[in-house]
């Protein structure tokens, strides 16, 4: 009996037409070609940015002289400064010295500067008891850890440097020990996560006008040299930099940047960007500058921006962060320090071993700084004692924005947004828009299989794939009437993709008898070919889930989920036309949610689009940025740098005179807005339609989905 059911059910496998998938319907007719197509937008993505980075391998393959080097780093310092900057007006530091701790060879002052007006950074001074005169200086960049620097892993190192003669400045980074930027009283938590989710959650608002987290975390380094050269005690001829993990990344950042590092010895970061988007995959927030990628950016140019100076790049064999791209990133450095005749001021110390710091290591770092800071000594690795955490506290309360009521990234990137940007948009945003989301058509002969073909009700499904010109197939169902004439159409876009026919098929089936042609599709990184395994380390916020990691190629290549997925709606579209499903001027789309944007930039993009339905739409980029919480999974589809010239209601303004009806729109956490507020948001649109004397413009609140179902249905016809 059991042997008999289980056949049935096999043989009811085979016979039950999955609806929501083309790609992998059965056993029986999955498409091998693509079954990693869960994959496909990391796929994609990572193709662009290697595409793009081996351009640039080209340009230094073309490099044979000093002079073509010094052209090189002329145009490496002038890339970095227009990708980072401009960086803020010093203004005064305001350092105020919290308190003194005495040890037997050393003192520690506890230490807090104003890197910009209001914006506190917590540090801490080791000084070497009885200096002879200037000493050189080390600046000490902590990685990821919740304690900053105040990490016995870190103390070991800063007090072996200290106890060799070098005055160490060590500082908290944002979003780390006392400069936690979502940081709750009542709960002594982040409301957000730990450093790696804050600096994303952050960073992602900068993003937003073209900034970034790195510009923030840079400025703080600099300053701290500048610190450095206000104290009697130092050299400041003799200033070095050093880091593990995220305090490589800076260190190395630092030491690109502001000539004044005599020596750099940025730690378990250094790699390459193509090695790590092959393996670890891009990193949160502050290891990834705006159009980086696009501009020939990569690990590499951070070393040979500062040739000839001393520079030890730190690893390990068994690092995430790839120890090839290591090999070869150093192997390219060498060269401009050859051209420069100074090859032994780049070095490198590579011990077996995980994500960490090592005796080898330490003591190759120690005997360098010795070295080219003219400090000579024993570098022999020292066990020490270590401060508890809360001694080298520079505030009370453990906090800035407890005691100090500090500036965070939020709020000075709202400010400059407010000063630069809030009131000064395009005066052609289509443009921009174009631009800035890296919109390209697919290849007008494009290629589209047919997979099969069921009834349903009446009515016939048919399910196509189309293999676009980004190497990922574009999978859809067709529903459609069984006359074989030609109908309307409405493209249909829901987060679910088309699976959302399962679940509304009443209506689908609905629409199609009124006398149209629906279209579900899935779009890359929705559906079959959305999803996949990788997350990177900034996904799991506590506001919501979201992939910030892809969406950082998105920001370091140009190329944004909204632009991808505009063009294949119009591919989607060229598909209706060609087989002559439709007139090009009966065709609509309706879209969902977090979909809402990819469908304002089509319609925006391609007027065969006559009605444009986007249901619980948020309600602007801006929302996002002018709020300190929001939720992440807006972030999606936001596409870098947009906010300098535009937002959704000036792609909803571009859309005038074709139909567009707004419903159930939501703020920034994905609350419902309220008629009122619907309409007082929707403003502008609905006086740029008034401008042409159009009516074709509605935004309404509608709690009943059979209301909002029976709304599309009489808008699109």
């Amino acid at each position: 009996m059991k042997k008999n059911i289980r056949f049935f059910l096999i043989g009811m496998l085979f016979a039950l037409p999955i609806y929501s998938q083309v790609l992998n319907t059965d056993i029986m007719s999955a498409w091998v070609k693509y079954n990693n197509a869960a994959n496909s937008l990391y796929d994609f993505m990572s193709f662009t940015a290697c595409e793009q980075l081996d351009k640039r391998a080209n340009k230094i393959l073309s490099i044979h002289s000093l002079a073509n080097w010094q052209e090189r780093q002329k145009t490496i310092k002038e890339r970095l400064n227009d990708l980072i900057g401009p960086f803020p007006k010093k203004t005064p530091l305001h350092a105020k010295i919290t308190g003194r701790m005495q040890r037997e060879d050393y003192h520690v002052e506890k230490l807090i500067y104003e890197s910009q007006p209001g914006f506190y950074v917590t540090a801490a001074l080791f000084i070497p008891e009885n200096l002879k005169g200037k000493a050189p200086a080390v600046i000490y960049c902590s990685g990821h850890t919740e304690d900053g620097f105040r990490s016995p892993v870190y103390q070991r190192v800063i007090i072996n440097l200290v106890k060799k003669g070098f005055v160490v400045l060590a500082y908290d980074p944002l979003g780390q020990g006392e400069r936690r930027q979502y940081f709750d009283a009542q709960r002594g938590k982040s409301n957000i996560g730990g450093p790696t989710l804050e600096h994303s959650y952050a960073g992602a608002q900068c993003f937003l006008i073209g900034s970034s987290l790195a510009r923030y975390m840079i400025w703080d380094g600099i300053r701290a040299i500048d610190y450095l050269l206000s104290r009697p005690e130092v050299d400041g001829r003799r200033i070095g930099i050093t880091g593990r993990s995220g305090g490589g990344t800076q260190s190395a950042y630092i030491a690109a940047m502001d000539e004044r590092i005599e020596a750099a010895a940025p730690e378990c970061y250094i790699t390459s960007l193509r090695r790590l988007i092959e393996s670890r995959g891009l990193q949160d927030a502050e290891q990834n500058f705006y159009h980086g990628i696009l501009n020939g950016i990569d690990h590499a140019d951070l070393l040979e921006a500062r040739a000839p100076k001393a520079t030890l790049v730190i690893a390990t064999t068994r690092d995430f962060f790839s120890i090839q791209g290591v090999y070869e990133t150093f192997t390219e450095a060498q060269n401009i320090f050859k051209a420069y005749e100074k090859k032994e001021n780049l070095s490198l110390s590579v011990d077996r071993a995980k994500h960490q710091s090592t005796k080898k290591n330490r003591e190759a770092m120690y005997r360098f700084f010795q070295k080219y800071l003219q400090n000579p000594g024993s570098s022999a690795d020292e066990d020490v004692k270590v401060f508890e955490e809360s001694e080298l506290y520079s505030t009370t309360s453990g906090q800035v924005v407890a005691n100090l009521n500090s500036e965070t990234v939020y709020s000075l990137n709202k400010k400059e947004y407010e000063k630069h940007f809030a009131y000064k948009k395009s005066s052609d945003p289509l443009k921009k828009a174009l631009k800035l989301s890296g919109y390209r058509r697919n290849s007008a002969l494009f290629k589209s299989v047919f997979c099969a073909s069921y009834r349903d009700s009446g009515v016939i499904i048919q399910k196509y794939f189309i293999e676009t010109d980004g190497g990922y197939p574009l999978p859809f169902i067709m529903l459609r009437p069984a006359d074989g004439k030609k109908h309307k159409a409405l493209i249909y876009l829901h987060p679910q993709g088309k699976k959302i026919y399962e679940k509304e098929s009443a209506f689908f089936i609905n629409l199609v008898r009124r006398g149209n042609i629906v279209l579900l599709p899935d779009l890359l990184g929705f559906g079959e070919i959305g999803g996949g395994k990788y997350r990177g380390d900034s996904y799991g916020f506590k506001a919501g889930k979201a992939n910030y990691n892809l969406w950082f190629y998105e920001i370091q290549t140009g190329r944004s989920l909204c632009g991808i997925h505009a063009a294949d709606i119009s591919t989607l579209i060229d598909f209706l036309i060609t087989k002559k499903y439709v007139n090009a001027d009966d065709i609509s789309a309706a879209a969902e949610k977090e979909l809402c944007p990819s469908l304002t930039y089509a319609a925006a993009f391609d007027n065969r689009i006559v009605n444009t339905v986007l249901i619980s739409p948020f309600v602007s980029y801006e929302s996002l940025l002018n709020n300190r919480y929001y939720k992440p999974q807006f972030m999606r589809t936001a596409v870098g740098g947009m906010l300098q010239y535009y937002d959704l209601s000036d792609l909803y303004a571009s859309i005038a005179p074709r139909g567009l009806l707004i419903l159930n729109m939501t703020d920034h956490l994905g609350n419902s807005l309220n008629s009122e507020e619907t309409k007082e948001n929707m403003q502008a649109v609905k006086l740029a339609y008034n401008r042409i004397n159009s009516d074709n413009f509605t935004a309404l609140r509608i709690e009943n989905k059979r209301a909002v179902n029976q709304l599309l249905a009489d808008w699109i016809k």
